[in-house]
């Protein structure tokens, strides 16, 4: 799927149209509504004996299909030019499956260390928050302290606590991010994945930061590279999950999810 145009959309008419690449995304709807239904069953599952590496794992499943469907109603309901909006819920969706990824590639014993590892991560990190708040004297941090109770905020503090002990003993530093790469390009570059990030994310850096790189590139402005990438992520989040945890589907969905979830490097021609 690549060439020496990696990136750079071919300037013909024969490419999908916004539409056609809408439609590319809502022809997966059921598939993707059927797996959500058993993935929810795990979910639960998942909280009710404690089993962190799916429940860490579903929470960015969870994240990348909000972000995802969250385009499609731009797409479908939005009177204003939406794109940026798009790119920026684009990159959080890439991000989260590069983060699920992570988890998902290991054995299971580093699979269940890496989850853990995500679960005290949050946990220390909204502690840090909450005593920076503490340590403030103006109205926003005590309005923002007000959202939680004595009580909550008591009990996170001590689950900080074994968190940071278990970091400890294991050897492990808490750093900007819960996974140990400096950056999600890092991170991506661990994963196989460092030339898709390098040819898309730039533009979506930019969208996020208010400036907008995909403005000057004519082809990657329109709707159809946003929705070809986020069902990439989508396929390829659904697909990491069921590898790995075993729910049972159909050799022909597993067939179609490892079709849709070949990183993208440009937008095919619809023949």
């Amino acid at each position: 799927m690549t060439d020496s145009g990696a990136g750079r959309p071919k300037d013909t008419e024969s490419e999908f149209s916004p539409e056609q690449a809408a439609a590319a995304i809502n022809q997966e709807l059921d598939l993707i509504k059927l797996v959500d239904a058993r993935l929810d069953l795990e979910h639960r599952h998942a909280r009710r004996v404690q089993v962190e590496p799916l429940s860490s794992c579903l929470y960015f499943y969870d994240r990348i299909v909000k972000a995802v469907r969250s385009m499609l109603t731009l797409h479908d309901s939005a009177d204003y030019d939406w794109l940026d909006d798009g790119r920026v819920l684009l990159r959080v969706s890439y991000e989260a499956m590069l983060q699920l990824q992570y988890i998902c590639s290991a054995d299971v014993a580093e699979r269940e260390s890496r989850a853990q590892f995500f679960v005290d991560f949050v946990c220390v990190e909204r502690v840090n928050y909450i005593e920076h708040l503490e340590k403030q004297s103006h109205d926003a941090a005590k309005r923002m302290l007000s959202y939680s109770d004595s009580e909550s905020i008591a009990v996170l503090k001590c689950d900080a606590k074994r968190a940071r002990e278990r970091a400890r003993v294991a050897g492990v530093k808490y750093g900007r991010d819960w996974y140990p790469f400096a950056t999600p390009s890092a991170l991506a570059r661990h994963l196989g994945l460092g030339d898709e990030y390098d040819v898309h994310m730039p533009i979506l850096h930019k969208a996020t930061h208010s400036t907008s790189l995909g403005r000057f590139l004519v082809k990657a402005e329109s709707p159809n590279w946003l929705f070809l990438m986020a069902l990439r992520v989508v396929s390829q989040a659904q697909l990491l999950i069921l590898n790995c945890f075993g729910p049972e589907v159909s050799s022909r969905t597993i067939e179609r999810l490892q079709a849709r979830a070949q990183p993208v490097t440009r937008i095919p021609s619809p023949d």
